[in-house]
């Protein structure tokens, strides 16, 4: 499922090694456009700097997106993500995931005490668990994640949203490809797109001397992760529809893939490799 980490430390670590990279120049607090014909990116102050590659990853929401034009595929999966810290009981150390008919919920590594759950539940259930009310229905969410927490409580509400994603229909235009959620926002019950994107990285980086032909990205690397999106879709839309929908077909589907895995080491393995991207 990925790694469970402090996003605000995490960031900051990676600021400090920029900055003390000679090699790299960070530019705060400004507004950029880009001038694709020219590789140049126009800072706010009218100055400019040119560049052979450019790397986006500015979020789904990407205005350069909108810039270029390029359509994106919105998703609406009916579902709400409510990520909550609490005190529970449970193994340290560990990661659990639980599908069921009200949604998926994933059960988090902490710090001492303190650990997090991410609930992401189908819209009609949300009412039941009035989990932005005084009156959270603490024992109700204890039920769905039995046996691995117990005693619950202390349970606080961090943020919530509505879990709606896209993809783009091209990620890359000429010399500029985007990467992350910039290409592709997606449902985050396995860790996929974190997993995607040190893919396109490690595949970027294995062909860094000839990356570029003329002012185009290298065919192989863009028919490389072409093939990638597409796998790594086909298995996302493949779970959600088995797994996460709630109807009697998704509810036996879930029930009979669940015991089915669970009962083979090996298919385990390859179900996590081919499904999940993991």
């Amino acid at each position: 499922m990925g790694q469970v980490v402090d996003k605000a430390a995490l960031l900051s670590h990676l600021r400090a090694l920029c900055i003390n990279n000679k090699n790299i120049e960070i530019i705060d607090n400004i507004d950029v456009e880009l001038d694709s014909n020219n590789s140049k990116i126009i800072l706010n102050d009218k100055s400019s700097i040119k560049y052979k590659q450019l790397f986006i990853t500015d979020g789904a929401n990407s205005k350069f997106i909108e810039q270029f034009n390029i359509h994106a595929k919105k998703i609406s999966y009916n579902q709400t993500s409510f990520v909550l810290n609490c005190n529970y009981d449970t193994c340290e150390n560990s990661a659990v995931q639980i599908f069921s008919k009200k949604g998926v919920f994933a059960v988090l590594p902490g710090h001492k005490k303190v650990k997090s759950i991410v609930a992401t539940i189908n819209n009609k259930y949300i009412n039941s668990y009035n989990f932005e009310s005084t009156n959270f229905n603490e024992s109700l969410l204890q039920k769905d994640l039995l046996p691995y927490v117990k005693d619950l409580h202390n349970t606080k509400l961090i943020y919530s949203h509505p879990l709606d994603t896209s993809r783009l229909d091209k990620w890359y235009i000429k010399n500029i490809i985007f990467l992350g959620n910039s290409s592709q926002l997606l449902h985050p019950f396995g860790a996929q797109g974190f997993n995607f994107s040190v893919d396109c990285i490690k595949k970027i980086d294995s062909v860094k001397t000839e990356l570029l032909s003329g002012d185009e990205f290298n065919n192989h690397v863009k028919t490389e992760i072409i093939k990638k999106r597409h796998s790594l879709f086909l298995g996302i839309d493949i779970t959600s529809s088995l797994l996460m929908r709630d109807s009697f077909l998704g509810n036996v589907s879930s029930t009979f893939l669940g015991g089915f895995i669970n009962n083979s080491s090996r298919i385990k393995k390859r179900f996590i490799k081919r499904i999940l991207n993991i």
